[in-house]
């Protein structure tokens, strides 16, 4: 199996510097908004033909497919058929009750450039999209019943290789144990923006993201990131194109 190989460009500074010939008429101040505007776009989220939501993610060399209570995973690129990580939302509960589980149909999807909000009764999934990776909220709008802490259950599959889980991240590993993509960087906040414990932690065959939330506020926030292990932001785009596919 191959492992996960991301693609950077070495500029020197006086490439960075270099500025191309624009047309009379043609401020640099425009082909700087321009430029800025198509390295944006290649991070939208569209809809396709076949009514699901996608995005490439150029830094990351990844693309995403979004559903309803969920996403799945693989590379940009040639190899994409390599693997395939699944991300899916299993419902929430307090610590040994069961969970309030939703079905996809009970979300209803708005995309608008690089962000993608799937929205229920209880829940707000929100998708954001950018060099950094692909951001994932969940929103829990209201307090489960039940004791102890708060679980906001996931089903993590992938094909062509195992998940891995700990505290701090769930990785993506392919068949040949290399991490493909990783699931981190979790953070929590309530309705007052007070910072809440949280973790990761296998149960079964699902995982579930456990927050500390006594005497928390809600709705409560939390905010992991997908990413590449390795990632290098492209650093120049003079060279981009009108049109270019990605």
């Amino acid at each position: 199996m191959l492992t996960l190989l991301l693609c950077s460009t070495t500029l020197t500074t006086a490439q960075v510097r270099q500025q191309p010939d624009l047309p009379q008429g043609i401020s640099e101040s425009w082909w700087q908004t321009v430029q800025k505007n198509l390295r944006e776009s290649e991070y939208h989220i569209a809809k396709r033909d076949d009514g699901r939501y996608t995005s490439p993610n150029r830094a990351q060399n990844l693309r995403f497919v979004y559903a309803p209570n969920g996403f799945s995973a693989t590379r940009r690129d040639s190899l994409a058929h390599l693997w395939q990580a699944r991300l899916s939302f299993a419902g929430v509960s307090k610590s040994g009750a069961n969970p309030d589980s939703q079905n996809a149909h009970d979300f209803t999807l708005t995309a608008d450039a690089n962000t993608l909000v799937a929205q229920s009764d209880a829940l707000v999934i929100k998708y954001r999209n950018d060099e950094k990776g692909m951001r994932q909220d969940f929103v829990v709008k209201h307090k489960p019943d039940g004791k102890g802490d708060l679980r906001l259950w996931l089903c993590a599959e992938m094909q062509g290789g195992t998940v891995s889980v700990a505290a701090e991240q769930i990785s993506f590993l392919t068949g040949s144990g290399a991490e493909a993509m990783r699931y981190s960087e979790l953070k929590v906040w309530d309705a007052s923006q007070k910072r809440l414990k949280a973790k990761f932690e296998k149960a079964g065959n699902q995982i579930a993201i456990v927050v500390s939330d006594r005497n928390a506020l809600y709705p409560i926030t939390i905010d992991p990131l997908s990413t590449t292990p390795n990632w290098t932001a492209e650093s120049n785009q003079a060279n981009a194109q009108f049109g270019y596919s990605v």
